[in-house]
Formats: C-alpha cells, sequence, structure tokens
C-alpha cells in the first residue's frame, strides 16, 4: 500500500487534538480492512476507480492534478462529550450552504450523545445513519482536491474550534469590527458558537439556559466573568481571541500569560490564578 499522510492533513491532525481534552488521533491511513473497502483514508491509487472517495468532482484524478498517494480522512477519539461539542460544531458549517468552509470537507460521521452515530455529507446535504463505532469517535473527509492546501487546513480547524462563519470571515480579511461578532441582545448561531466556548471553559457557566443562541443576562455575566469584565455585553474580536487562549490553556499544559486589561475570575480544577495590575498568569496543572 502506498497511501501517505501528508504534512497538511497530520497539521489539521494535531491541532483538532489540543482542542478537546479526551481527543486522542486514532488515524489518517487506513490499515487493511480500510483498504479492502476504500474510502479517504487510502490514496486514490490503493483502491478501485469507482470507489465513492475518487469519483466526485473535487476527488478524482485524473483529471485533477492533486496527488494520487494521500490519504484524505481523520478519525479523532473522544468522549461523549468532546464527541458532542465537536459534532455541534461541524454541524453548524454542515447546515449552512452560504458557509465557505464547507468547500473543503467532504463529510463528517459524528454523534449528539443520543441515537445514531449520523454522517452529514456537505456535497449532497445528505444525512444517513453510520456505525456504531462513530459514537466514540468523528470521522472527517477532506475533499482530495485540497489535502495540500493550507487554507483549507485553517478553514477546517476554524470550524473545529467553533467560530462562526462571521468569525472567519472577518479573520481571514483581517477585520476586528465588533459588529462581526455578537452583542447582547442578539440570537443565532454567532452567539451560540461562544456560548459552546464558554461551556468548554467552564461547563457550569450557563446553569439556567445553556447554548440557547440567546445573549441574555446569563451569557453575558458568564462572558464577564470568564473573559471580559465590565457587563460581558459586546462579543468581539479581542473577546474572541482571549476565549480562544483560555480554552486552549484549560485542554493544555504549562505556563500562557494573557494580556488583559480588566479584571477576571478563573473557575477551573488544578488550577492556579495570579492577578497583576496588566496581566493574568495562568498555570495549568498536569492532570493525574
Amino acid at each position: 500500500m502506498t497511501t501517505k499522510a501528508h504534512a497538511t492533513t497530520r497539521y489539521i491532525a494535531s491541532n483538532w487534538e489540543s482542542y478537546y481534552p479526551s481527543a486522542v488521533l486514532s488515524g489518517i491511513v487506513g490499515d487493511p480492512a480500510h483498504q479492502a473497502r476504500g474510502g479517504y483514508h487510502i490514496s486514490i491509487e490503493d483502491q478501485s476507480s469507482t470507489n465513492y472517495s475518487v469519483i466526485r468532482p473535487d476527488d478524482k484524478a485524473p483529471p485533477g492534478k492533486w496527488p494520487r498517494d494521500l490519504a484524505a480522512a481523520i478519525d479523532m477519539s473522544m468522549n461523549t462529550r468532546d464527541m458532542t461539542l465537536c459534532s455541534d460544531r461541524l454541524w453548524w458549517v454542515w447546515n449552512d450552504v452560504t458557509d465557505p468552509r464547507r468547500i473543503y470537507l467532504n463529510a463528517f460521521n459524528g454523534w449528539f450523545g443520543s441515537g445514531d452515530a449520523k454522517r452529514y455529507d456537505f456535497v449532497t446535504k445528505g444525512i444517513s445513519i453510520t456505525t456504531p463505532d462513530h459514537k466514540w469517535h468523528v470521522h472527517g473527509e477532506i475533499r482530495r482536491k485540497y489535502v495540500e492546501d493550507m487554507v483549507a487546513a485553517d478553514a477546517i480547524l476554524s470550524a473545529l474550534r467553533g467560530e462562526t462563519k462571521e468569525q472567519y470571515l472577518a479573520i481571514v480579511a483581517g477585520i476586528g469590527d465588533d459588529d462581526m461578532f455578537c452583542k447582547y441582545s442578539d440570537v443565532g448561531e454567532k452567539v451560540r458558537a461562544m456560548q459552546l466556548q464558554l461551556l468548554q471553559f467552564d461547563p457550569a457557566c450557563l446553569p439556567v439556559a445553556g447554548p440557547d443562541s440567546d445573549y441574555g443576562d446569563e451569557t453575558a455575566s458568564a462572558l464577564s466573568r470568564i473573559v471580559t469584565g465590565g457587563d460581558g455585553r459586546i462579543y468581539g474580536a479581542d473577546a474572541w481571541a482571549r476565549l480562544q487562549q483560555l480554552c486552549q490553556i484549560k485542554n493544555g499544559s504549562g505556563s500562557t500569560t494573557i494580556d488583559w486589561p480588566l479584571k477576571a475570575v478563573i473557575n477551573f480544577p488544578n488550577t492556579t490564578v495570579t492577578l497583576p495590575a496588566t496581566q493574568i498568569q495562568v498555570d495549568v496543572l498536569e492532570q493525574e
């Protein structure tokens, strides 16, 4: 078998693994069982020319000029909480046909904590039931055309971090306008994405409404306490960047300094916080 994992795919996998506390990379290149049935874990060269993973316009080569020896799928094992969060983030991209990140993804198999695991196809926008092993690992497929493309990789990672379409477009365009994010009284997917990230940092921060897509008092209070200080009624570019840092710190280990013009109270286990005038020093301790 000649199938290889390209550096770009490994880059996606490594970062994806860092975003979720329980995530463990299951694999990129398929094993002999994968090869026997074909699919995106197997290269174009190592399977039938009629396999579903090599016949779509963004997968078929020739006529496409992309490599024929590369895997184009990643399996990431996670606990139920992270499976639900990751599946939810990918679902929001799948569900919005105007989201530009869709063009890089072929499908994902995920699970929302109950019922069957399902496959969500970005090309047909179809849903089908998939095998039960996708209750413990998310399977993500990259269109083969983009398997070496770092722009595609960063777009996929944006989705896996839970960024909304508007946040992604703002970052790509270098826009920092608060209106590109969300504010108090907003309702919709931008608010829900922010709420899900707050819950990733502190699962108890929205005890009444949860991630209800409504930027009300509870969400403003949580954002103020965890990220911004003040009234917590604006979630702009600066607040977004700080929340990404906090979530990455919680998911990893070591010591990170975050510039912070305001106050914050950080509540999660095995963490020490010191509060000088202009910075917060967060030391995340290794779990035993």
